[in-house]
């Protein structure tokens, strides 16, 4: 059964699969970022460092790329991802007591998160602990050595009345050996054995998860281990910082940090990094000499102003979008790759399965984020193979999957007979009608705009002069225009050229003019 089962997994893993993954990639070509990202180890004063990009530019895809190439170096990863349900993107400003209970939600996490990352040996007193199966090895030896201890307690204490119940019922062939003194000494010793590793045992417990935290004798309680210095939160930095030390790792990856919109656990992180630094290079840890430990911060780029930016980051590496605008296109094409007509842009001549290039050119203004191009693939891939027919269109059926995608909320309101795309589907008739009645109301007034020029009829070269003809500031016999009866008299005597001479103006004489009237 078991051959069969593995059979069959490999013969799947030999199959070329249908759908395509959503997750990072592991195969990125990161060629030029492959040194940028050397720089930080490179860099001995860089331990704070961040990778900004936009949504889907593949930042998780570069370091998971990264880590392939350098199996060396020794990654932890830190996801703190969270999702709005809603379409709002305006950004909310946090009270500040959400900003503090966000930021001990977000401490907490990360302490949860290093827990599963760690190996339990290397934090043996960290406050909690990763729960995991026993040994049944473990559990069988531990039922041995109770009950064994507990017989050989009894032996010792009782070994004269031992000695005299089995000298008078004569139980035993070998008396000799099991009421011998030295059999009671061995004992002893044996006793004492366990006793000490238990002890070894309990006391290594204590010192690492403090079982034992308070002592009641006759009503009183002394409280072991109390640390009176330390506040609630110097406690729990101790514990992260515990952590970090022992956690073996040269960088750890801090991903969507950004989306809680909270500056104040950047800054803690940082204070908490320099920390840690300042203890490994000054052999502080105890623990074996390494170089330095990164914080690598995998976010948006307008999560600082620009000064604050600059000054928070030791290093600062921009990835370049993967899908933009200009590239998104190509990108499609090269998904959709087996989906396409071989005809290309040539509907006529289109396959009726097959997507037209230039259907899939005009959705590229639309799509500029790789993970959404990917799962608009699967989502056709699936939905065609499920409910299309050969009445169907193929290019219809991509854009409504691409509407799903792009607008869910509404495609999902579409479904209960409300949203944008319902009202817009439901009216319509009305809407073509207010729209032609609007289109024929702008034909009218431009033909009406038409008739009136064509009235407009210039019937000499003498009325084209009086129109484009310049007369500003020009005199005849020194008078104006305005002194004439008629502008056709003022520009007929302007033509004929005599005794013409320019309006000036005296500047102090103009002003003066000004501030009387």
């Amino acid at each position: 059964m078991i051959n069969g089962t593995s059979s069959k997994e490999d013969e799947l893993k030999d199959q070329e699969a249908t759908l395509k993954s959503l997750s990072p990639s592991k195969k990125m070509n990161i060629n030029h970022y492959q040194i940028f990202l050397d720089d930080m180890f490179r860099l001995e004063d860089v331990s704070n460092v961040g990778v900004t990009g936009p949504y889907g530019s593949g930042k998780s895809s570069t370091i998971e790329s990264y880590k392939m190439k350098n199996k060396e170096k020794k990654f932890i990863h830190i996801s703190l991802g969270k999702y709005d349900t809603d379409n709002d993107d305006e950004k909310t400003e946090l009270s500040k007591q959400e900003i503090k209970k966000s930021t001990k939600e977000i401490e907490g996490k990360i302490i949860n998160q290093l827990l599963h990352q760690v190996e339990t040996k290397r934090v043996p007193q960290a406050f909690a602990k990763v729960k995991k199966n026993n040994s049944s090895f473990a559990v069988f030896i531990w039922s041995l050595v109770v009950p064994l201890m507990l017989g050989l307690l009894t032996y010792v204490i009782m070994f004269n009345y031992w000695v005299n119940f089995v000298t008078t019922y004569d139980l035993f062939s070998s008396q000799n050996f099991i009421i011998n003194p030295m059999t009671r000494v061995v004992s002893a010793i044996i006793l004492a054995i366990f006793v000490g590793v238990l002890t070894y045992k309990f006391g290594e417990a204590q010192i690492n998860r403090t079982i034992v935290k308070k002592i009641s004798f006759r009503g009183n309680e002394i409280e072991l281990y109390k640390n009176d210095k330390n506040s609630f939160f110097d406690e729990h930095l101790n514990e992260v910082v515990y952590l970090f030390e022992n956690s073996d790792a040269d960088v750890i990856v801090f991903e969507d940090l950004d989306r809680y919109n909270n500056p104040d656990v950047f800054r803690k992180l940082r204070e908490l990094n320099q920390l840690i630094n300042k203890r490994i290079s000054e052999n502080l840890t105890e623990q074996e000499p390494k170089k330095k430990l990164i914080f690598l911060y995998l976010i948006k780029d307008d999560i600082f102003v620009s000064k604050d930016r600059a000054k928070f980051f030791d290093l600062i590496i921009p990835i370049v979008p993967v899908v933009t605008s200009s590239n998104s296109y190509n990108k499609i094409i090269d998904i959709f790759e087996k989906e396409i007509s071989e005809e290309g842009n040539d509907n006529s001549n289109q396959a009726e399965d097959k997507l037209s290039k230039s259907f899939l050119r005009k959705l590229s203004f639309y799509l500029d984020d790789m993970r959404l191009i990917i799962n608009i693939y699967n989502e056709y891939k699936i939905y065609n193979a499920t409910i299309n027919t050969a009445d169907l269109s193929v290019d219809k059926l991509l854009a409504v999957i691409t509407y799903k995608n792009v607008f869910p909320r509404d495609f999902s309101d579409l479904q209960y007979n409300k949203g944008f795309l319902y009202t817009l589907i439901n009216k319509k008739d009305s809407l073509l009608s207010n729209k032609i009645e609007e289109i024929d109301s702008k034909i009218e007034i431009k033909e009406e705009k038409m008739k009136n020029l064509e009235k407009e009829k210039i019937s000499s070269i003498v009325e084209l002069q009086m129109i484009y003809l310049q007369t500003d500031n020009i005199l005849v016999n020194s008078k104006t225009e305005s002194e004439y009866g008629s502008r056709s008299v003022y520009v007929q005597e302007i033509l004929n050229g005599k005794n013409l001479t320019k309006k000036s103006y005296n500047r102090d004489n103009y002003y003066n003019c000004k501030f009387q009237v």
